[in-house]
């Protein structure tokens, strides 16, 4: 797997990449937030517009909580496992 192709696998699959990237989002004159998705969505939206505070409301929601493991372990790896190591 190359850097290229990091996010080929899924928004969980690199950790450090942000949930939207600071390209495509843009501080309007009127002080609302336009958010343009990575490709246009099947029902045809091409951007998304926010008043900041929603925005803002929106982005912590996909914040995991501090007690919750945001590494899920399967098979052999997991903590009841059978046959753990």
């Amino acid at each position: 797997m190359s850097l290229d192709n990091i996010n080929e696998y899924g928004p969980l699959a690199h950790p450090t990449a942000p949930p939207v990237a600071q390209d495509r989002v843009r501080l309007r004159a009127d002080g609302r937030v336009l958010v343009e998705p990575k490709t246009v969505w099947r029902d045809r939206t091409f951007h998304l517009l926010f008043e900041p505070i929603e925005c803002m409301e929106k982005l912590v929601a996909l914040i995991p909580r501090p007690a919750i493991n945001v590494v899920v372990s399967h098979g052999a790896l997991a903590p009841h496992a059978r046959y753990a190591p």
